[in-house]
């Protein structure tokens, strides 16, 4: 008797948990997600929402449609999060518009640099963040041999011989890019951990909204194209809401240099939907970059065998 009224007791409890906040009731469907299929996921929606954006900023400016990616996506994290604004500490406000800033310049100038250069170069180039990441810390003498291969890599990307009609301002752009990865996957690590669900990243994207609006006004009047406003919707869907919010979760139970080499498929999956989707061709350097660089990022994570962890110390910030 007791069993049947406790179980609709539980599925009352969840529908009510669900009506009154949907990120919960949805986070806890995802956890049951193994994280690496997470990570799958992520990088599958954040390139084809990348490839969406190449083709906008045909039409739009670089500052436009990292407004309506971070604006949009900031909007949904509010109705899907509802963040507890009054109860949060300065350290939590803090480490929100922190990630919020990392955030908008990342976008712009990853994107200033798609629209440059072809979407698997600059993402590969983009990688040096992560590999930085994971070779923090590096002791051993095989660890120079990842920072040789990734160098080489790089250098196959720069603009000489046949591929001397890269733009090198695009390179410039996709290493600004790299350097703000890097800053992205150190202060969400810290973040994720100060929120429950998303409502830390609902915060950042706010901030990173606010941070990319000085740029965008002088270019409100394209804001105002509708149709090109539902196509950023839908790139702040793709890039954003979808893959940060699985990153968020993922990095509350994988440590920095984990992720790190699951990203490592990263730049190859960039360039198969650039040549899918955007009919991107590679050339055999590019190709070869893009190899040289994911071996460089999984073999300087999978080198190392320090005991696994969920958070990040102060050793990490440092590093």
């Amino acid at each position: 008797m007791n069993e049947p009224s406790a179980a609709r007791q539980t599925f009352s409890s969840n529908r009510a948990n669900r009506g009154r906040n949907p990120w919960h009731w949805a986070s806890s469907r995802l956890e049951v997600i193994p994280p690496p299929v997470m990570v799958l996921l992520s990088i599958l929606a954040l390139q084809m929402g990348s490839a969406n954006a190449k083709t906008l900023l045909t039409q739009l400016s670089t500052p436009s449609v990292v407004l309506m990616r971070t604006g949009f996506a900031a909007i949904v994290l509010w109705i899907v999060a509802r963040p507890q604004v009054r109860h949060y500490s300065k350290s939590q406000w803090a480490h929100a518009a922190l990630l919020g800033v990392v955030t908008a310049l990342m976008n712009l100038a990853f994107y200033a640099s798609i629209a440059r250069i072809p979407l698997g170069v600059a993402v590969t180039i983009e990688f040096l963040g992560p590999f930085a990441v994971s070779l923090a810390g590096s002791r051993k003498a095989i660890d120079f041999l990842w920072p040789i291969l990734a160098f080489g890599g790089i250098l196959l990307d720069t603009p000489t011989g046949a591929l001397r009609s890269l733009s090198s301002t695009g390179i410039a752009f996709a290493l600004a890019a790299a350097v703000g990865w890097a800053g992205y996957i150190l202060v969400t690590a810290r973040t994720s951990a100060m929120f429950s669900g998303t409502t830390g990243l609902g915060l950042a994207m706010s901030f990173a909204a606010m941070v990319t609006l000085p740029v965008a006004i002088p270019h409100g009047a394209e804001l105002l194209n509708f149709p090109l406003a539902a196509r950023g919707f839908a790139v702040a869907m793709l890039s954003t809401t979808i893959p940060f919010s699985l990153e968020f979760l993922v990095l509350k139970k994988m440590s920095p240099r984990t992720f790190g080499v699951l990203l490592s498929a990263e730049p190859a999956v960039a360039a198969l939907i650039g040549l899918v989707v955007l009919q991107e061709r590679l050339g055999v350097r590019e190709w070869l970059s893009l190899l040289l660089v994911s071996i460089a990022t999984l073999g300087v994570t999978v080198a190392k065998k320090k005991p696994e962890k969920t958070t990040m110390d102060a050793a990490d910030l440092v590093q």
